[in-house]
Parts: structure tokens; C-alpha cells; sequence
């Protein structure tokens, strides 16, 4: 029987990436790997994904061992963990945040969440100007546009209005934003299932 990989907790990859001074938030690096592992793109390669990180420089390592650590954790452990997600038993969520009360908690909302969004775009098209998605994919990426679109207007006057009410804004966009995710997710590992199911079904019987 297969030996199950113990599930690595935040906190730890949260260390690790401040240990190498990644420049991108662990929250931003989650959104990169999910759109990196829905996209349709046959050329992803989870070890660039990672080196992307880094601006496609890997930081100095003290040894072979310390760069392999650092590969089993992002690779092995954060990247498995989150492709339980093609499942739709397991939705995938966007980091859990109080409800913005005040301007500088409406703030630091807007910044989580748009950069999560835009990190999902980014791994979904990874080296690609375009992705061909299936047709409820299509349509969850112009609605995270439009999400996009309107967290970055809010994130224009961040200081004015109401922040109660821009707060209760913000959690129905979050609610939004994760159902469209895990919509892209599941219509492209659908599209994945029957195009391999196509090809088995094509492959001629060797006699």
C-alpha cells in the first residue's frame, strides 16, 4: 500500500519562502501553482513555475540538499496538495480573511485578493500570450476579469467611502472569485479526462 505523504502546513512553507527571500506571498504562490496545474498548456513544467518565483533566478543555496528541500516542499508537498482541487469534493479557497471593518483592513483585503486572482491568471497561461479553454472555462476567466477589474478600481480609493460597506463588497467578490476558480478548474480537468479518454479509445489494437 502506498505510503500517503503527510500534509505540510502553511507555516512551514511561509519559512521557506521567507528563508530564500521569495518575492511573492505564499497566497500569490498557491493561486500560480492552481492556475499552472488547470492550464491546458501541455508545456507546464512545475519546476520552472517554481524558478518563476525567483524572477527565473533561483536563489544561492548552501548545498544540493538545501535546493532539493526546497523543491520536495514546493513540488512535493504544496504543489501535490493542491491538485486534490480537480476534485469538485474539494473547492479550492482563497485565503481566509475577517471581513474588512476599516480602511486599513479594506486595504490589505484588496491587496490579497488581487494579487491572488492575478496569480492565478499568470500560472494559467504561464509562458503563453493564449490559453484555448473549454467553454465554461472561457466564461469563469471573463468573470475574474470583471472581479479583477472591479478590486482594482476599489483598490484606487482605498481611503474614501464607506469601509463596512465596501467590505461586504469585497466577501461577495471573494465568494465570486472562488466559485469561478474551482469552475475553471473542473471544465479543464473534464476537457483533460475526455481527451485522453478520446486517445485511448483511438489507439488502434496491436495484434
Amino acid at each position: 500500500m502506498k505510503k500517503k505523504t503527510p500534509k505540510i502546513a502553511d507555516a512551514e512553507f511561509r519559512l521557506l519562502l521567507k528563508k530564500y527571500k521569495c518575492p511573492v506571498a505564499l497566497y500569490e504562490v498557491k493561486t500560480r501553482f492552481l492556475g499552472n496545474i488547470a492550464s491546458p498548456n501541455l508545456h507546464v513544467s512545475p519546476a520552472k513555475t517554481v524558478q518563476d518565483l525567483w524572477d527565473g533566478e533561483l536563489p544561492e543555496f548552501d548545498d544540493q540538499a538545501s535546493a532539493q528541500a526546497l523543491f520536495d516542499a514546493l513540488i512535493g508537498g504544496l504543489w501535490n496538495q493542491l491538485t486534490r482541487h480537480q476534485n469538485r469534493r474539494h473547492p479550492f479557497h482563497l485565503t481566509r480573511m475577517s471581513k474588512p471593518m476599516d480602511h486599513a483592513s479594506v486595504k490589505r483585503y484588496l491587496i490579497v485578493r488581487q494579487a491572488e486572482i492575478e496569480g492565478f491568471v499568470t500560472g494559467l497561461y504561464g509562458d503563453e500570450e493564449i490559453v484555448y479553454l473549454p467553454e465554461r472555462a472561457h466564461e469563469a476567466l471573463e468573470h475574474l476579469s470583471s472581479v479583477r477589474s472591479f478590486i482594482e478600481g476599489l483598490g484606487g480609493f482605498p481611503d474614501e467611502g464607506d469601509p463596512v460597506k465596501t467590505g461586504d463588497e469585497l466577501v461577495q467578490l471573494t465568494k465570486i472569485a472562488e466559485q469561478e476558480m474551482n469552475a475553471l478548474i473542473l471544465s479543464c480537468t473534464e476537457s483533460r479526462r475526455k481527451a485522453l479518454q478520446s486517445k485511448s479509445f483511438a489507439k488502434p489494437t496491436l495484434h
